[in-house]
């Protein structure tokens, strides 16, 4: 693709930072394979963009940064470390110099280098700049960049992902195959398809329980990893950040008071929340929550959602029904329609279809205070339910954005202290295998993947050549 773009080394000298066109970034190739324009962005933006500034006075990484341009090499891009994402500034690996050069060094597991593809997999060379302090006769020099070859294409991989197509070629099947009473052609064709699949109907409705747990999983994973994990040092974990607390809190007020079919679709934007305040942790399959996301696009997928939704909302805006708040607006619209069908109906009734069934599932689940839910529980889901139309609650409730803010902050602060009993209390830690939720589970997880080491020569040439021992584990 860069080659298509027509990005070249002479290019590099006039427009260094923009190395990728828009139509580059716009190709619609891109959605078909997302791992791969990952791969791509941090080649080209970072990497290369990262070498193209000393390519004109340096021959050395001129020749490096054409092999990269033909991706002939890979570039990768080692800033951030296990123990330091954010505050990738404080990353504990160090280059020192000594007679022959620099000796880059891990000092311990969390100065490990995070989320770079370095293992030899799918047979090319890879060439990384390292982010490391530079250390000077004992002293500390700051951060600087370093070249490092990581591997030579000496194992060839596959597809990590197995989706399939399957035919049948003349396959042989016994009389006992067929799940049929007859071979009489029945009278009423679509009644009996309807038969032959009557547990569609009952596994709509039942195909979202495992997002419930799904739920409670994130709700654990974000939550666990909130209350052990530190942005530097010593200083206060994760959960003491408003934005990382409020979060995981409205989590679990979702799981205890909400009925399935609701659950669901807060599930979505929960888990969504959760993943990405965990940072990169959160993307990993190993730690659960991308595996429910993905889960959870199927479901989506099968359960027609706002197809219900429009259907509920269209007879509650009837004149028959009596139903306040979102559906008394919808109901005034529709009562100067023509009909429901109308295009006036389509235009102004249906965009609120799925806000007001929703609305209805929120009151009902807020009838969880008779269930005994905890009070600061209800409180953290209530609040939640405003933000999602905060407006609304604003122009006909009276409740000003400011209040809004302070009950949420009230809410979120009332459930912080019993955090870990309302976690106990979700019964999932014993099910729960992501290694995230603690330090200890991390460090004996990393003791289990596959270690990849060796030596690589990233360039032959002998105006410069690049020797290193890297180690790689894959994630």
């Amino acid at each position: 693709m860069t080659a298509a773009a027509g990005t070249g080394i002479d290019s590099l000298f006039h427009e260094p930072v923009e190395l990728m066109s828009t139509d580059a970034r716009s190709d619609p190739r891109l959605a078909l394979d997302v791992a791969c324009y990952t791969i791509l962005a941090a080649h080209v933006g970072l990497t290369i963009g990262t070498l193209a500034k000393f390519a004109r006075d340096r021959g050395d990484v001129a020749a490096l940064v054409n092999s990269m341009l033909k991706f002939d090499t890979v570039g990768l891009y080692l800033l951030s470390e296990r123990g330091h994402g954010l505050d990738a500034f404080n990353v504990e690996s160090t280059a020192t110099l000594t007679p022959e050069g620099f000796i880059l060094n891990t000092p311990r597991e969390e100065a490990s280098k995070w989320m770079p593809a370095t293992t030899p997999s799918f047979g090319i060379p890879k060439v990384a700049v390292v982010m490391a302090r530079l250390i000077v006769f004992g002293e500390d020099r700051g951060c600087r960049f370093f070249i490092v070859p990581i591997c030579n294409k000496y194992q060839i991989g596959t597809s990590p992902l197995d989706f399939s197509i399957t035919t049948f070629d003349h396959v042989a099947l016994p009389f006992t195959a067929l799940l049929a009473e007859s071979f009489e052609a029945p009278k009423n064709l679509l009644q009996a398809w309807w038969n032959k699949v009557w547990r569609i109907p009952l596994g709509t409705g039942a195909v979202a329980a495992p997002l419930v747990q799904g739920l409670k999983h994130a709700a654990y994973i974000g939550s666990s990893y909130s209350l052990h994990r530190h942005v530097v040092g010593k200083t206060p974990s994760l959960i003491s950040f408003w934005t990382q607390r409020c979060a995981m809190v409205q989590a679990q007020s979702i799981d205890m008071s909400l009925e399935p079919s609701v659950r669901h679709a807060y599930s979505v934007i929960a888990k969504a929340s959760i993943a990405r305040l965990c940072g990169a942790q959160g993307t990993f399959e190993h730690n659960f929550m991308a595996r429910m996301e993905v889960c959870r696009c199927s479901v989506a997928f099968r359960v027609p959602w706002i197809i219900y939704s429009l259907q509920t909302s269209t007879v509650s805006s009837s004149p028959k029904e009596t139903i306040p708040g979102l559906l008394r607006t919808a109901r005034e619209y529709l009562a100067t329609c023509s009909d429901h069908r109308s295009e006036k109906a389509n235009a102004f009734v249906l965009p609120q279809a799925e806000a007001g069934v929703s609305a209805i599932g929120h009151a009902l689940a807020y009838s969880a205070i008779d269930a005994a839910v905890p009070r600061p529980l209800l409180d953290v889901f209530e609040c939640a339910v405003i933000r999602l139309d905060a407006v609304w609650y604003s122009e006909l409730v009276g409740l000003s954005s400011f209040e809004q803010r302070m009950r949420e902050n009230r809410a979120c602060a009332a459930v912080t202290p019993r955090l870990d009993e309302y976690l106990r209390d979700l019964n999932i830690a014993r099910y729960n295998r992501a290694p995230i939720v603690s330090d200890a589970a991390w460090k004996a997880y990393i003791k289990l993947l596959t270690t990849h080491s060796g030596h690589a020569d990233s360039n032959k040439d002998s105006k410069a050549s690049f020797l290193s021992q890297a180690v790689a584990v894959r994630l």
